[in-house]
Parts: structure tokens; sequence; C-alpha cells
């Protein structure tokens, strides 16, 4: 008991960032239970670690980490319950709680017996973590974080704080803010290394050979540790993860369907949709949909993506394969738009996106610079959206400027 109050007043004293992510002012830290869930490596322990040290009395709080071999002897309700009366803690943030079986029932426990306490816990993005929570619904309150912004990347590596704006705030005044922006930033030069290496936050721990690295690494413990413990997969099995993420990675998206994953994998059809469906629950893929209803979700998909452009790069490079900018554009919009909870859908007429914004549909045409409207010119309500531009032009809009939705 004393040692996981040691390790937790360690890590206070050593923590280090002060730049928080945009889910940090979001969350009302003062509900009684909390649930924060996102990837490995995008910053959930930062958030914890930054609220017990700035809203709280240390004497009060503590870090807990349910992957702590202290927890395979040893409840979390029978710890967490001393600590409240024996040592007088009140304020509980406990990461990685997915590691911990049958947790949402002891933290149900906990919140209903102890009166005074305030538990905040991680997890990943899993449905295991997202069904415990809803079992929880009446207790807890859940939210998704997400990678780095393009907006979140500068500042966090330039220390220039730029203010997020709507989508709808976008595409009223993309011309303004285009000039605003790039006058303060070399905002390609920033973009390019944004798309290359700067999703998640350890990009500031060191070189991007260091970045790739923990890339590499945060991949094997999510197939090797979180797919493996949460969806009890055999051992054997589980290479099949990666050889998924590296054929989706080699084709471009809309070519790939389950029949086709199955056969060039040696799968059975339903293995493979049920690990589809799995990486992504665990968000290292993603889907844009047709603007339909009634199948399911890998049947109505237009196209199928990996997670992001860092990803997307890593895996190119490890396979030898050379960047595919037209995809990588896609991802980028795709990306940005769903992780601020945009309805985005694949076009099914012209052009690439469709976005409904309230009684108005968009469409959206993402290209390189010199991309022109013959693909969009008789719709309405239609945007180039185009690499390589700095400065708007009319309805032509800088790609880079999605990434500052959130």
């Amino acid at each position: 008991m004393e040692n996981l109050i040691k390790n937790s007043q360690h890590l206070l004293k050593s923590l280090k960032t002060v730049k928080k992510r945009y889910l940090y002012e979001k969350i009302d830290f003062s509900q009684k239970m909390i649930g924060i869930i996102g990837q490995r490596g995008v910053g959930k322990t930062t958030i914890m670690l930054q609220f017990l040290k700035e809203k709280n009395s240390p004497e009060k709080t503590i870090y807990l980490t349910a992957d702590d071999i202290y927890f395979s002897q040893n409840t979390l309700k029978a710890t967490i319950e001393t600590l409240y009366r024996d040592y007088g803690f009140r304020i509980f943030c406990i990461d990685e709680i997915h590691k911990y079986k049958n947790w949402n029932q002891e933290l149900k426990n906990i919140y209903d017996l102890l009166s005074e306490i305030k538990v905040v816990f991680s997890g990943s993005s899993s449905l295991d973590v997202l069904a415990g929570a809803y079992d929880l619904s009446r207790r807890a309150t859940l939210y998704q974080l997400n990678g780095l912004s393009f907006r979140e990347f500068i500042e966090f590596k330039n220390g220039i704080i730029l203010k997020p704006f709507s989508l709808e705030e976008l595409l009223d005044k993309y011309k303004k803010y285009s000039v605003q922006i790039s006058a303060q930033i070399e905002v390609l030069k920033l973009f390019k290394e944004y798309i290359s290496f700067g999703y998640y936050p350890y990009f500031l721990e060191g070189s991007r050979e260091a970045y790739e690295l923990k890339m590499k690494n945060v991949l094997d413990k999510t197939i090797y540790e979180d797919i493996a413990n949460l969806n009890n997969i055999k051992t054997e099995n589980l290479p099949y993860f990666k050889k998924i993420l590296a054929f989706l990675a080699s084709i471009p998206p809309g070519e790939i369907n389950v029949n086709k994953l199955a056969s060039n994998l040696g799968l059975a059809f339903e293995t493979a949709e049920v690990y589809m469906d799995i990486l992504y629950r665990i968000s290292l893929v993603r889907y844009l949909l047709k603007d339909k209803t009634g199948y399911k979700l890998i049947r109505k998909s237009a196209k199928v993506f990996l997670d992001n452009t860092n990803l997307a790069i890593y895996l190119n490079k490890e396979l030898g394969l050379d960047e595919n900018h037209g995809v990588l554009r896609e991802l980028f919009i795709l990306n940005q738009l769903q992780n601020c909870k945009q309805k985005i859908y694949a076009s099914e007429g012209k052009g690439d996106f469709l976005l409904k914004l309230k009684d108005n549909k968009i469409i959206l045409e993402v290209g390189g610079r010199s991309k022109d409207f013959k693909q969009i010119s008789k719709i309405s309500n239609a945007y180039l959206v185009l690499d390589g531009l700095e400065i708007a032009q009319n309805n032509k809009i800088p790609l880079w400027l999605f990434g500052f939705l959130y």
C-alpha cells in the first residue's frame, strides 16, 4: 500500500508537461466519476496527472494503474476502501482500467458505498470499456480523447496558441482564417511535419526515428496486450491483426471488402469480419460510410482507412511502399472531422465527401494544388480542398485549415 502511495507521489512530482490537450477544459471534473478513453499514447495519463496536480490537495489524491502487479493479489475495491478510510484519500485516478477484470462492477460498488469519493479512470477505446462504462451510465460520464489536431501540434511544437473554430465558421471565414494563421507560422512546412509525425504527443520526446520506434511499441502493445486480453484471441492468431493493417496500408481505400481481405490472408469470412471490427473498436482503422442505414458497419462502408496519416506513413515505410498523397489527404480530412464528431459520408455523386450541417449538404473535393472545379462545377455548396495551398481563394480551401476544428 505504501508503495502505491510513493509511486503516485513520484509521478506527480516528476510531471513536467504544462501544455494541455483540447479535452482537458471540456471535462467537468466536478462529477463524481469520469472515464477517459482513447488510443494508447494520446495523453490520457497526462490529463489525469495534470488534474491531480493542479486542482486538488496532494494529501487527498492518488494515481493508480490497474496493471500494477499489486492488483494481481488485491482487489481494486478493497484497495480504494483502505486508502479512503485509513489514509484519507478522496480523489482516485485509475489508469489502464481495461487491464482489471470486473472493473465496472467494483467501481459501481465503490461509487455507491463511499459518499465523498471522486474517481477518474482511463482505458482503451474498446467495446469492452465502452460496454463497462455503459453499465456505469448512471454514475460515470465518458469522454473520448483523440490524437493531436494540427492546431494542437502547432501549440505543442512552437508554443503558438491558436483558437479552434467550428466547421460552420471554417466554411464561412476560410479566407480570413488562412490569411491570419499563415501570417504567424510557416504553415505548409509545419503541416508536412504533422502529417508524418505529429498525431501523437510523444513526438516531443525525440527524433523522428524515436517517434517511429514508439509507434511500433504502441502498436505491438495494442495488439499483443489490449486486443489479446480484451477479446480472448488465441496468441497464434494475433499476427493477423498486423497483416490486416499492412494490407490496408498497401491498397487504396475503396478497394477493400471482407471477402478480398479474407482471401488475401487465408482467413474465414466470419473471422476476417470480426478482426476488422476489433481494429475499428480499438481505433486503429476508421470507416467512411455511405449516407445509408440498415446494414452492418463494414458492409455499408464505402472506404476503410487506417486511423491517421502517421500510422499510414509508418506502415508504408515498413512495407517499402511510397506514400499515396491522395489517400493521405482524404485520411486527414476524415480523421479531423470524425474526431470532432462531424457527420461526414462518402459522396455517391461527384466529389469525395458529403457533409451534413443542419439543413445543408456540403460537398468537398480533395486534391493537390492544381486541381480544378471540373468534377464539382455544377454542384451548389461545393468546395475544393487543396493540399499545398497556403491562402484560400473563392471556394478553394487549404487542406490544413481542417486541422483547426478542435
